[in-house]
């Protein structure tokens, strides 16, 4: 067990939608606009009107935008996290700042023609997929607190992993703090392959055997040995 500094704050549900202080770049990327026709711009400053936050040549984030985005971050951050955020004042500025930072890029990008290329449409594709797949995973947990450990499973995961604690060194407050973060994550870990393994139960899969094996794919689950190597 090989436990690091970064690693004693608890993940949480953002391990699920992977939502950083740049998370939320899907909600600008898209918008309001997710439900017609999903445009990869920003708005333009005309569009905007008085409203701008920030101008970025002819685009703007306006004001009523980035506070909408502002408050889908937050969402996205569970209540146990946001003690490890800054102050709201500093988290605004590197929100807007990352924002600012996303659509110069995104910008310069769509102008370059990289959205031209199949490798960068399937990438796009791929990553809408994934948050969209994310992003239902969370709306299905109507309470997250079904994960958080009790003192008892601490205790008995700290029994169980004692040696290894002693040998690094960690304080009490240290070994709690991982305890709660790794039970944690198990738990969660454990609902999602439940949850997901219910919901495919809901459709007709039909797998193509012969194509698969044509193409390498093992038509049932490969066993793996210790060192995690398929046999």
């Amino acid at each position: 067990m090989n436990v690091k500094k970064e690693l004693l704050i608890p993940i949480g549900l953002s391990f699920i939608v992977g939502l950083v202080i740049g998370g939320a770049i899907i909600f600008f990327t898209f918008g309001k606009k997710a439900n017609a026709n999903i445009s990869l711009y920003p708005q333009k400053a005309n569009e905007v009107g008085n409203d701008w936050l920030v101008k970025i040549d002819g685009y703007a984030i306006s004001k009523s935008e980035f506070e909408e985005g502002y408050k889908f971050f937050l969402s996205q951050i569970p209540e146990q996290q946001r003690v490890n955020l800054p102050n709201e004042s500093v988290l605004k500025y590197q929100v807007l700042e990352n924002f600012i930072t996303q659509y110069v890029l995104t910008v310069k990008a769509l102008n370059s023609g990289i959205y031209n290329s199949p490798d960068s449409k399937l990438a796009i594709k791929l990553a809408l997929r994934d948050a969209i797949y994310k992003l239902y995973l969370k709306s299905a947990i109507k309470d997250e607190s079904i994960f958080k450990p009790t003192k008892a499973e601490i205790e008995d995961y700290y029994m169980r992993n004692r040696a290894q604690f002693e040998k690094m060194g960690l304080k009490a407050e240290q070994i709690k703090m991982y305890a709660e973060q790794d039970l944690y994550n198990r738990k969660l870990q454990e609902w999602i392959a439940t949850f997901v393994n219910s919901k495919r139960q809901e459709f007709k899969i039909e797998k193509n055997d012969a194509l698969m094996e044509k193409l390498g794919i093992p038509t049932a689950p490969p066993t793996l040995n210790l060192q995690g190597i398929q046999k």
